[in-house]
């Protein structure tokens, strides 16, 4: 069959650990991270193994939970995908560009416990990946600071 690309669940906090061990047994990894400590998957790494031959090693490796799998096969994860995110790296890290808005442009947040409310977007915070955003409510409208990353524009 060959080696294909596998999502590896880690234990809490042991991406590093499970990408260290994973190594020193020669199987190779991709750990994205976007910032020292902080990984663009959290709690996942990639692994490129021989799902034949591999399996159960990377299986029990120290920091591994457990590897992705759509019922009891590990789910394959696309090439282009590994290299369309290796693509993104600058500096060691994943570069992300935020989502742009302008002042007054219609937005919906689009996760959380306000997933589906539409808003407003009134500015960016400085240094920072956060919005402000104006909610409508009954009859006034409140500003609210969120991520940039979990709005969508709206018509």
């Amino acid at each position: 069959m060959g080696q294909q690309w596998y999502a590896v669940h880690t234990k809490p906090r042991q991406e590093a650990i499970a990408e260290r061990f994973l190594i020193q047994s020669n199987i190779e990894t991709f750990y994205p991270r976007i910032a020292p400590g902080k990984s663009l998957f959290s709690g996942y790494i990639f692994t490129k193994f021989d799902i034949e031959t591999q399996q159960r090693l990377v299986k029990y490796s120290r920091g591994v939970s457990s590897i992705v799998s759509f019922g009891s096969e590990p789910a394959a994860v696309d090439e282009s995908l590994i290299e369309s995110i290796k693509a993104r790296i600058k500096d060691g890290f994943v570069h992300l560009e935020p989502p742009s808005f302008s002042k007054g442009e219609r937005v919906e947040i689009k996760e959380g416990p306000l997933e589906g409310v539409g808003g407003i977007f009134d500015s960016r915070v400085k240094d920072s990946d956060r919005v402000i955003i104006l909610l409508n409510a009954i009859s006034s409208q409140s500003r609210i600071v969120l991520p940039a990353a979990i709005l969508r524009k709206t018509s």
